[in-house]
């Protein structure tokens, strides 16, 4: 009856969690270039049954692997195209993830603190925000957390070659998932490992041959296809343009200083970024050396290769979250079970929370919060972590880690509730969809002056773009007459500013202007 207990319980923590990374996300429209852009893809894959050559509107689109259209293709088929099909694999990726981080510290570190992790990991606020995102992050981080759990298993002393060759298998996934980037850091991680413990003697165990085997042939699947048809093409696109540039100058302009990655880790491990300053038990059993060591690497390689990376941006570091978390709900339980100072506990917790509380009062403003969103998220920062704090001076374990763990929850409700309505997230899904049905035969939107994505989506890719998924850059308004007199009319997505010079041209005709809060969609014709 115990062990039945344990399992439901265990099950709805589990049903919990995935609510959590499924929580409004076919609510919120897609965000940022990246969003649209990849699930605008996968549609037009799905739609043209071409799945080998990734296309954007009417160009070949080579940025990125392939799997992650392919699992949004699926969702498409079953569920409908729509922001919660395009998130779904980012849901499910990181659902396994915590599944598989589970599994494996359970059998280093027992049950309670296998809990602990996996609820640091589900709720730490750049993993919990990334299950909500259409993009490559999650699904690289699942394949690197396959692969190296994979490799704790193998080295926990089973010998077990199924454990093995799944390492290799999700290195080759991981080819397909984000490019090479999946070797780099799963190869980064297992070497230094292995070094530290003196493994390169018995390399012979890992059976390395078999391995690169099986992640040739994984990552054939798709790759020999598309070189079959793209040739020389593909690889100078994919590898040479968005792996190698991309990792050694800023040419696509997302660089950042060398402590970069510093506050981000601070802001993404959120609110369990003190955690491993609690201390860990040193009485370790060799299982338990084995997953911290190898944990240490693999957190240590992810933020040093991304370190010295020319482009940053916060989500490259995100693979780097599962092994976090291991130190994090680790410490977590030892601090209870030995029953360490409370007072070390509070003030850690509680000076974190009250940085928090600082930071969105006196910077969130800068980046246009309004104080509607920020008042609520701030009270629930106070209550929840005052709530994590007194049961934690309890001995409360499980009710102070499930305080805590409400903190980012209640920052998906106030993004989901409360921001989109406030900072016009809906107006260019909006536009869009009202002037769809007009972009008939050559017709697009064209974006003046605007940096926004979402139309590729909303208008099913009628957007005038570059071959590099850009918008087609016009920027003044002898640009805009000349594409005028080329096409004759056009649908233009302009800054309500704008609309004042543009109604008193006398280029072309105005035949209707679609009107939102801070854009307009203005229907011209030539004269």
């Amino acid at each position: 009856m115990l062990v039945m207990s344990h399992k439901v319980q265990l099950a709805a923590v589990a049903l919990v969690i995935f609510v959590f990374f499924c929580y409004g996300s076919g609510v919120l429209p897609l965000l940022g270039p990246d969003e649209p852009r990849y699930s605008q893809v996968a549609r037009q894959m799905l739609e043209n049954k071409d799945f080998i050559t990734p296309y954007l509107g009417d160009f070949p689109w080579f940025e990125k692997p392939v799997l992650l259209y392919w699992l949004m293709s699926i969702c498409y088929f079953f569920f409908g195209v729509s922001e919660f099909s395009a998130r779904l694999p980012s849901a499910i990726a990181a659902f396994l993830s915590v599944v598989l981080v589970y599994r494996t510290v359970s059998f280093a570190a027992g049950s309670r603190r296998a809990v602990a992790v996996g609820i640091c990991l589900a709720t730490s606020a750049f993993f919990l925000g990334f299950s909500h995102a259409a993009t490559f992050d999650m699904l690289l981080t699942f394949c690197i957390t396959a692969a190296l759990c994979n490799l704790a298993q193998f080295e926990f002393g089973t010998e077990n070659a199924g454990s093995l060759n799944a390492f290799y298998f999700f290195c080759g996934l991981g080819l397909l998932a984000k490019g090479f980037v999946a070797l780099i850091l799963i190869g980064l991680a297992a070497a230094s490992y292995i070094t530290i413990s003196g493994g390169w003697k018995q390399l012979s165990r890992y059976h390395p041959v078999r391995g690169l085997g099986i992640v040739i042939v994984v990552s054939l699947i798709w790759f020999a296809p598309v070189s079959l048809v793209h040739g020389v093409t593909f690889w100078e696109d994919f590898f040479y343009k968005h792996q190698f540039v991309r990792y050694t100058s800023s040419y696509y302009h997302r660089g950042g200083g060398f402590f970069f990655y510093l506050p981000v880790l601070l802001i993404g491990t959120y609110p369990w970024s003190v955690a491993p300053f609690l201390g860990l038990d040193r009485n370790l059993s060799p299982r338990r050396k084995i997953l911290l060591r190898l944990a240490g690497c693999w957190f240590i390689t992810t933020l040093l290769f991304f370190t010295f990376s020319r482009s940053k941006l916060p989500g490259y570091i995100l693979p780097a979250a599962p092994a976090f978390s291991i130190f994090a709900g680790i410490a977590l339980v030892d601090f209870f079970e030995v029953k360490s100072s409370r007072i070390r506990f509070a003030t850690l917790f509680g000076s974190l929370h009250l940085i928090w509380i600082a930071v969105l009062f006196f910077f969130a403003p800068n980046f246009s919060v309004p104080a509607q969103a920020i008042v609520p998220f701030a009270c629930a920062i106070a209550a929840f972590s005052l709530a994590g704090i007194l049961f934690a001076f309890l001995r409360k374990w499980k009710l102070s880690i499930a305080a805590f763990a409400l903190i980012p929850f209640s920052a998906i409700v106030t993004a989901v509730h409360i921001l989109p309505e406030r900072m016009d997230w809906y107006e260019s899904r909006k536009l869009s969809q009202e002037i769809r049905d007009d972009l008939t035969g050559s017709r697009k939107l064209l974006l003046y002056n605007v940096y926004d994505f979402s139309p590729v989506f909303y208008t099913n890719a009628r957007v005038e773009l570059t071959p590099q998924g850009y918008p087609l850059p016009i920027s003044n308004y002898r640009e805009l007459h000349r594409y005028l007199e080329e096409k004759g009319e056009a649908f233009v997505l302009v800054a309500n500013q704008e609309l004042s010079w543009i109604r008193t041209a006398d280029f072309w005709k105005i035949i209707k202007i679609t009107s939102g809060k801070e854009h307009s969609i203005v229907h011209l014709r030539a004269k």
